[in-house]
């Protein structure tokens, strides 16, 4: 079984100048796709990314951690082991994604 891209998407923060802005969770194994995006508007750009890629697979997101500038988008990808079924993706993705809200919370406090 695949290992599991956890993804980290990332937007333009304008405080910190580069693609700082944790706004969502994606993981991909496969054609099994679960994410999460923060609803604001500097997530946008990720969800019409999203929904432009018509079917999400490895090859996809490999491609975006290739052609993301660090400037106005970002994706941070991890290896992590296969998760049972797409359930277990989704609850991965949920906890991710929780965690995703707290380094979100956590920044916004450190910009002065």
């Amino acid at each position: 079984m695949a290992d599991v891209l956890l993804c980290r998407l990332l937007a333009y923060l304008p405080e910190a100048g580069f693609a700082a802005d944790p706004v969502g969770v994606l993981a991909v194994r496969g054609t099994d796709v679960a994410f999460e995006l923060v609803p604001a508007d500097e997530a946008e750009g990720w969800a019409r990314r999203l929904a432009d890629a018509g079917s999400l697979d490895v090859d996809v997101v490999r491609s975006w951690e290739r052609r993301a500038n660090g400037v106005s988008w970002a994706i941070r990808v991890t290896e992590v082991p296969p998760v049972g079924s797409p359930d277990g993706m989704r609850s991965l993705v949920s906890v991710a994604f929780e965690e995703l809200l707290v380094e979100r919370a956590l920044v916004r406090e450190e910009i002065p």
